[in-house]
């Protein structure tokens, strides 16, 4: 009879708990609207949480919105907060475990959807600050345009790879954006500067590993560079990161296969013996600069010489010849329009993407110091 009663007080307190959380939940005492919309939605409750949800720009508002829409019926709208989720925080991912395939999938072919243009939007910024030499604030945006290049969003655009090679370019840039001494000779110092080898995400494929988790290989030596007269270039050549492709599915399920029954079976024998063939890399290997000549700069009549620095934006195409260049960051119009003339005459080695010659585009930084 005791321990009846104690049972019975017991669910009574857990029922007036639920009971006081659902009162003050409804009262509008939660201070976090975003826990008291999640609440809502558990309750289905969908208009109120999108009410509590109004104005809130967090990703996981917009995530929530999608669900309540989902929920409601109301796909279009679901499809509008998953583009804001997007924009907002385009790492952001959904847990599948969690949701429905419908918000799953709707998920999934929105983001494909909106993704590359989030890229471009984010890669234009990157670029202004870039220009503005905002370097810090260049440098955060250019590396969150790479990782998203490596995104499975991404697999199906076609400026997923140049971006790689682009953006790699301004990475290295910014980052070694601090001012070096001070030279003598009026010497030009130029850096080509390349990424490091990336693994190409083929246009079929569904998956892609962030570049974050990729090794990252040591420069190797420059090939040789014949510099016209007081002219340095300091063009590192870059090894490409070997990229490890899955053994064939047959001969994998072969080796688990004990001896003994591998001899019982010929053709899963002979698989056994036989040394695994691994299917070729899609490796992706920036360009490398081979002649690459500077006219010499002579600053206005009157004035004294100042330090300067610049930098120019060329196309490569397959053949290893600029196809264009532009100044990416002016240093005078007059040095400036040299520069891009003397780009004619430039060679480079041209980036490949499995072993073949593709057009690239690259940022070469120019300083000039005295």
């Amino acid at each position: 009879m005791k321990n009846r009663l104690l049972r019975t007080i017991g669910a009574s307190c857990l029922v007036g708990v639920v009971l006081a959380t659902t009162s003050i939940l409804r009262a509008g005492q939660v201070s976090d609207p975003l826990v008291k919309a999640k609440a809502l939605y558990a309750e289905a409750s969908y208009d109120e949480a999108l009410s509590v949800l109004k104005g809130n720009d967090a990703a996981e508002a917009y995530q929530y919105r999608a669900l309540c829409f989902i929920a409601l019926g109301k796909t279009q709208d679901a499809e509008h907060a998953i583009e804001s989720l997007v924009n907002v925080s385009p790492t952001f991912a959904v847990s599948e475990a969690d949701l429905s395939p419908r918000l799953v999938n709707l998920f999934t072919q929105t983001r494909r959807r909106v993704m590359p243009g989030v890229v471009k939007r984010l890669f234009t910024e990157a670029r202004a600050d870039f220009q503005a030499r905002n370097f810090p604030s260049a440098r955060d945006k250019f590396e969150k345009v790479l990782t998203l290049t490596h995104d499975p969003a991404m697999a199906d655009s076609a400026d997923a790879v140049d971006l790689q090679l682009l953006v790699a370019s301004y990475i290295d840039i910014v980052k070694s954006s601090a001012p070096g001494p001070v030279l003598a000779s009026n010497t030009v110092r130029t850096g080509t500067f390349g990424a490091p080898s990336l693994p190409a995400t083929p246009a079929a494929s569904t998956a892609s590993a962030p570049a974050a988790s990729a090794p990252v290989a040591a420069p190797a030596a420059p090939p040789a560079v014949q510099p016209a007269p007081a002219l340095a270039s300091t063009a590192p050549a870059v090894t490409p990161s070997p990229v490890a492709a899955p053994a064939p599915v047959a001969a994998a399920s072969a080796a688990t296969l004990p001896r003994s029954e591998a001899a019982a079976r010929p053709d899963i024998a002979a698989k056994v013996d036989a040394p695994a063939t691994p299917a070729t890399a899609r490796v992706l290997v920036p360009a490398v600069a081979l002649r690459q000549n500077f006219p010499a700069y002579e600053p206005l009549p009157g004035h004294a010489f100042q330090p300067v620095s610049g930098a120019i934006h060329v196309t490569i195409g397959a053949d290893g010849k600029v196809k264009s260049a532009v100044m990416e960051v002016p240093i005078d119009p007059r040095y400036d329009a040299r520069v891009v003339n003397a780009t004619k005459q430039w060679a480079f080695k041209p980036a490949t993407l499995g072993g073949q010659p593709i057009q690239s585009e690259k940022i070469v930084q120019i300083n000039i110091s005295k």
